[in-house]
């Protein structure tokens, strides 16, 4: 009798106990495919990202900043005959001494940050100066102008260690001396709309 009431208790627990193994082994079956789905979402994520990034750094950061300079550069005759100067022109000059210090200690990411500084400052620049509304002070156009196509070209030449193919089609776009080329943005955006 002993016997009998100890299996009546036991059954529910056999029964509770196979059921989770015929479960686990249908979440074992599932588990390749939940993991793969998984690993899909993920890439997927992570390519939006990558393409949220790209559009926010590259198409809106620094393609807006050489592509306002050598659209504004290009309304004014195509050449730069200034002089380069304030915090900006300063910031340019002491970026490939920033990166190259950053590199020497294999800190790429303070590399990297110096870089987008100066593109960030560019872009302060272009807001703070407006050169669209300089027309009446040439002197003052040319000038900021000049400092804009001077920083451009510094960012170009100091990207070349991250973005190879980018710094040698920004370098084209800018130009050299006095001449900036032109042409389509360097960077198109990549998300749709």
């Amino acid at each position: 009798m002993a016997l009998l009431a100890f299996a009546s208790q036991l059954a529910p627990v056999l029964v509770e106990v196979a059921a989770g193994a015929a479960g686990r082994r249908a979440e074992q079956r599932r588990a390749p495919r939940l993991l793969l789905q998984h690993a899909q979402d993920r890439v997927l994520l992570d390519q939006a990202r990558l393409v949220a990034r790209a559009d926010r750094e590259l198409s809106h950061g620094l393609g807006n900043l050489v592509q306002r300079t050598v659209a504004l550069v290009n309304r004014h005759g195509g050449r730069v005959d200034g002089r380069p100067d304030g915090e900006l022109a300063a910031a340019a000059a002491a970026l490939p001494g920033r990166v190259d210090a950053a590199l020497a200690r294999f800190d790429v990411r303070s590399a990297a940050a110096a870089v987008w500084e100066v593109v960030e400052e560019g872009n302060r620049t272009v807001s703070r100066e407006r050169p669209w509304e300089l027309r009446g002070d040439d002197r003052r156009l040319h000038d900021v102008l000049a400092t804009l196509v001077g920083a451009c070209r510094t960012v170009a030449t100091e990207i070349g260690p991250f973005l190879p193919d980018a710094s040698v089609r920004l370098r084209e776009r800018l130009g050299e001396g006095a001449h900036v080329g032109h042409g389509p943005p360097v960077f198109p955006r990549l998300a749709a709309g």
